[in-house]
């Protein structure tokens, strides 16, 4: 039964995270790595063409052979074992073009290697740096998230806290005020009660009938002088004490 593949989930990636840059992509080219690619080209074409020369030499010298077996001719055997000669330079010729060939692709793998190390390092700064850039936002954010929130909690308190001073300052100045109402309503109570007082007739004093034996003085006193009493009526001459007189005859 063929496997199925799962599909990559998105969901993971934080939004306003950049990706990770790849070391590959950015990996830029240096002049070594040129020039050491460079020489493993030239060396590839120089063993190329050292490998048809070996070729050619090798099928002439099978040809030299040949002739010289059936022909056994003393110059074609000197022929033959020119050619086969011929190939063993050309064999070592080949042998030292690979040799270099081995020797310009290893540099070429050290300039690569140089040139990966050094993408990767640059990687590493841009990762850094996306990533320092993201987490300076993020924070920004959290802090204007989170200040928002302190805003808000500390508002709802302070206006709790205020509400109760509002309430026992206005209780304390109702207070305030309802004693100096109670202040002022006592004094104009005082006030109306003096003036009623005021307002009331005063009672015509009681006169004293003076004794007919004894008139009192008039008593010397402060403010007008007392009016003059009318003189009594004249009285007859006084009565003798004993029985009365018996009438004439």
């Amino acid at each position: 039964m063929p496997r199925v593949k799962k599909a990559t989930s998105k969901a993971g990636r934080k939004p306003g995270r950049k990706p990770a840059t790849s070391v590959k992509k950015a990996m830029p080219k240096s002049g070594a790595t040129a020039s050491a690619n460079e020489a493993v080209v030239k060396v590839v074409k120089d063993l190329a063409a050292a490998n048809k020369v070996l070729a050619a030499g090798k099928k002439a010298a099978v040809a030299a052979k040949a002739k010289a077996s059936k022909s056994g001719n003393k110059g074609d055997k000197r022929a033959a074992s020119k050619a086969r000669n011929d190939v063993a330079k050309l064999a070592v010729k080949s042998k030292a073009i690979r040799d270099k060939l081995r020797q310009a692709k290893g540099k070429l793998v050290v300039a690569d290697c140089a040139d990966k190390v050094q993408a990767a390092k640059e990687a590493v700064k841009a990762n850094v740096s996306s990533f320092e850039e993201a987490v300076t936002t993020k924070a920004e954010t959290d802090l204007s998230k989170a200040l928002a929130a302190f805003e808000a909690k500390w508002k709802a308190k302070r206006l709790k806290a205020d509400a109760r001073k509002l309430k026992a300052r206005t209780k304390k100045e109702e207070a305030k005020c309802k004693a100096v109402e109670k202040k002022v309503a006592t004094k104009l109570k005082s006030l109306d009660a003096k003036a009623s007082k005021k307002a009331k007739p005063k009672k015509a004093a009681k006169v004293a009938a003076p004794k007919a034996d004894a008139p009192k003085a008039a008593s010397k006193g402060r403010g007008r002088p007392a009016k003059a009493k009318p003189a009594a009526p004249a009285k007859g001459p006084a009565k003798r004490r004993g029985r009365p007189a018996k009438a004439k005859k």
